[in-house]
């Protein structure tokens, strides 16, 4: 299920970075969760593209990170190192801002303005930490730790509300009612909705592989 990939990877993105290992796995599965939820937004399908990328510039980051530390190779100073680090960066920033945005479309759906509200807060306050953070690390505005912090803490709660967001969809799917299958007959022709559509998806590949056992 696209949504449980993207509340693994999530929840492993909140985790302090070590050697770019975490880094690299977050992108997995969350490039997994937006490529099997990418029928139902556009946003996760802007995420999977811009996450192939990405996931190829992390796991440049866990090699380098893994060479320094063996002895092999010395990031410090490297230019290709920053230039690695930038690029992945700005995927970073491409592949969150896409990701909250195919959260917003599903949470609107939803017809709950609360996840609604939150979802559009996380693009706003995301797209500032970012300007910000760029402006820090080109020297365009005075780097100050407390500037740091700032970014640090901003982007740990956006993390958590976007993960929580996630996780109340995933919420949403899990314990729908099995009247929601029954068609009343006020609710012909209406648009079957996205966490629909995802059950049947998963009742059918249930089905499928106990017939093939």
């Amino acid at each position: 299920m696209g949504f449980g990939y993207l509340v693994l990877g999530m929840l492993v993105w909140l985790n302090p970075v070590y050697a770019g290992f975490t880094e690299w796995l977050a992108y997995t599965l969350i490039l997994t969760g937006c490529s099997k939820l990418s029928p139902y937004g556009k946003g996760f399908k802007l995420s999977t593209y811009i996450g192939v990328p990405g996931l190829i510039l992390s796991f440049a980051n866990f090699i380098l990170c893994g060479a320094d530390i063996l002895g092999f190779y010395s990031y410090h100073g490297s230019s290709l190192y920053k230039g690695i680090m930038l690029s992945l960066l700005i995927c970073t920033f491409a592949l969150r801002v896409t990701m909250l945005c195919g959260v917003y479309q599903i949470t609107s759906e939803t017809g709950i303005d609360k996840l609604k509200i939150r979802s559009a807060y996380c693009i706003l306050l995301y797209s500032f930490l970012f300007v910000f953070d760029i402006l820090q690390t080109t020297r365009l505005i005075a780097a100050t730790s407390i500037g740091f912090c700032i970014v640090l803490f901003g982007t740990l709660i956006v993390g958590f509300i976007c993960f929580f967001l996630l996780f109340a969809c995933l919420r949403m799917i899990v314990l729908e009612d099995d009247r929601d299958d029954i068609e009343l007959p006020a609710e012909k022709g209406k648009k079957e909705s996205w966490w629909q559509k995802i059950k049947k998806m998963s009742e059918e590949d249930v089905s499928d592989n106990t017939d093939r056992r």
